[in-house]
């Protein structure tokens, strides 16, 4: 064979190797979860369940423990950590 031949046959495969590394990664990237942003919504139905089942004193410690008076005053960033707590209140 010619060496022009060989070289566009090495470019091709090189190629090719690129290509099936960016699928690969791009597979990966799709099997992996990104985090679902826990919404002011889905933190109050946890707590409204909470406060149903009169744990309604419980519902409050957490809202002032994490900045607020009500739950609109939590900042965003305490969502998560409320929402474990909230989770550990044991419902009769």
């Amino acid at each position: 064979m010619k060496k022009e031949v060989i070289k566009n046959i090495i470019t091709d495969l090189e190629s090719l190797v690129k290509n099936l590394k960016e699928l690969i990664k791009d597979e990966k990237e799709e099997k992996v979860p990104k985090s679902k942003e826990l919404k002011l919504e889905d933190l109050r139905a946890v707590l409204a369940t909470l406060s149903q089942h009169g744990k309604t004193a419980e519902v409050k410690e957490l809202i002032v423990k994490f900045g607020g008076t009500k739950l609109s005053d939590v900042p965003k960033e305490n969502y998560s950590q409320l929402l474990k707590e909230a989770e550990e209140i044991k419902i009769d």
